[in-house]
């Protein structure tokens, strides 16, 4: 008998059987399985009493299926949950505890779910992300093929931008990395190839652009020649793009909410030079280290803040600038969620202050170097 599971877990895991036409009994023995894993998100649906959402194609799939209405998560974390579940093994307070788990490393005798059913005759097929880290159990599991995952931001958070040459104008889409968007699975799909396809719904309107088009990832240097103060991105150079009108039979019935996790906009580096900023990248650049030796409050709101720097400098005059950089003595690391503070969690802790004191003048037109400077 031939058999075929395909796997989804962005998250949706699919299984299918296929037989022979002379083996209707086995078929019957061994049905085709659909398995559906939806992580980080809860039974908002409405065969789940969500009223207020309009599935109509999962509701016609639970009337035919075995919903679980008391399912529990095992571990509050997707990686874990991902691993606990495709292998049948709990989480304790030594395994199963982040978003990054190796099953194959944590628990190297257990049986993933793809491979019990591949003992049984099937053949597996992964289709998206399953366990969370592509290659995870990959040289006894199931084929691969392309991933599927879904991005968002505030509107505007994918910037366009064109290249000409003498007998083409290339366009290229680019999507900065950032936390609560962060692309795991995607990076490692696009590692390996670089062939991607993007689906881009308004559900306003129900209209849908279809794009497909060649991606890269760069990272830090080159990140940042494209996108200041990023280090990591996706560029894709569009091969192609299809719109087509009321694709989807959706009418949004509310205001639309965005996440409040989106950070603000990140401009590309040549629409920065457009608004006037200057982003040269060839102005030399001095990194000191400076520490907070007072401050004084004026108001309710306003406050001076005086650092002392490591060595002197010449200062520039009141309504220069200063970038300070706060993130190795406040960054905490990545996270997943902050419930009490969303948009603390894409803080990158720079501030750009404009310095408000002046140096003490030497005489003639000079200025003496100072180690202090204060900020308003």
């Amino acid at each position: 008998m031939r058999c075929t599971i395909l796997c989804f877990l962005t998250g949706i895991f699919l299984l299918s059987c296929k037989t022979e036409q002379k083996e209707e009994k086995v078929q019957q023995e061994q049905p085709n399985i659909l398995f559906i894993a939806v992580d980080d998100l809860r039974p908002e649906l409405n065969f789940y009493g969500a009223t207020h959402i309009h599935s109509p194609n999962l509701d016609k799939l639970a009337s035919q299926s075995l919903v679980f209405d008391r399912a529990y998560c095992s571990v509050p974390t997707c990686g874990a949950s991902r691993a606990s579940i495709l292998t049948g093994v709990r989480p304790t307070r030594n395994r199963f505890l982040t978003f990054d788990t190796r099953a194959d490393e944590q628990v190297p005798e257990a049986v993933t779910l793809p491979n019990l059913f591949k003992s049984n005759g099937y053949t597996t097929i992964s289709n998206g992300k399953v366990l969370h880290v592509p290659d995870d159990s990959k040289a006894k599991n199931e084929r691969q093929y392309m991933g599927l995952n879904h991005r968002g931001g505030a509107p505007g958070f994918v910037r366009l931008y064109e290249e000409n040459d003498s007998d083409h104008t290339s366009t290229y889409l680019v999507l900065p990395d950032y936390s609560g968007n962060r692309f795991y699975q995607s990076l490692g799909n696009i590692q390996s190839s670089q062939l991607v396809g993007i689906t881009i719904p308004d559900f306003s309107t129900g209209n849908m652009l279809y794009i497909t088009g060649q991606a890269e990832n760069l990272f830090d240097g080159k990140a940042e020649q494209i996108m200041p103060r990023t280090s990591l991105l996706t560029r894709i150079r569009v091969t192609g793009a299809v719109f087509i009108e009321q694709a989807l039979e959706l009418k949004l019935l509310s205001d639309e909410k965005f996440s409040p996790y989106n950070p603000p906009i990140r401009y590309l580096r040549q629409e920065l030079e457009h608004m006037g900023h200057n982003v040269n990248e060839n102005v030399e650049q001095t990194e000191l280290d400076a520490t907070l030796i007072s401050v004084k409050k004026h108001t309710q709101s306003i406050s001076t803040f005086t650092f002392e720097l490591l060595q002197p400098i010449d200062v520039p005059l009141p309504g220069g600038f200063g970038i300070f950089d706060f993130s190795e003595q406040l960054d905490t690391g990545y996270r997943h969620m902050n419930e009490s503070n969303p948009q603390n969690i894409n803080e990158d802790y720079i501030r750009t202050w404009t310095i408000s004191s002046a140096p003490d003048y030497e005489g003639g037109k000079q200025f003496k170097q100072t180690q202090q400077v204060s900020i308003t």
